[in-house]
């Protein structure tokens, strides 16, 4: 099973520091995806948003180079958001998130044009490197 959609693994391609934003209502979650990034070899800039709506303001504000997406938020879901944002930054890689089924939502990311989707248990700091180096090299 593929995790992203296209995307090929580029591990030990050195990388620019890029802005990663975490969007998940869970804070121990924003701080272990955070935690993850920490412990690779490269130089990340993390911001953090637990709702839709402190995502779609951060986007507007900040631009960051990915977005890490849940798709079971508050209010406005991940999916929601994320049809949002690339209507209006359609290049903007957005990576789908979820503890849920991931073949239940693949197809819909997809359409939606995000970059792919993960199951949260999958997430790894090798996975991350190598959507990273993705995101850069294109």
């Amino acid at each position: 099973m593929q995790d992203t959609f296209g995307v090929a693994p580029l591990s030990g391609v050195p990388m620019q520091a890029l802005t990663v934003l975490v969007v998940d209502d869970h804070s121990v979650f924003r701080s272990c995806v955070r935690q993850l990034l920490e412990r690779s070899d490269h130089c990340w800039r993390v911001q953090e948003a637990q709702s839709a709506e402190e995502c779609l303001d951060l986007v507007h504000r900040e631009c960051p180079d990915l977005i890490l997406m849940d798709i079971n938020l508050p209010g406005q879901d991940g999916l929601t958001a994320t049809r949002e944002i690339l209507k209006h930054y359609p290049q903007l890689p957005i990576l789908i998130l979820t503890s849920l089924e991931v073949e239940e939502y693949e197809e819909e990311a997809k359409a939606l044009g995000a970059l792919g989707i993960i199951s949260k248990c999958d997430l790894s700091v090798r996975k991350l490197e190598d959507l990273m180096a993705g995101v850069v090299h294109g």
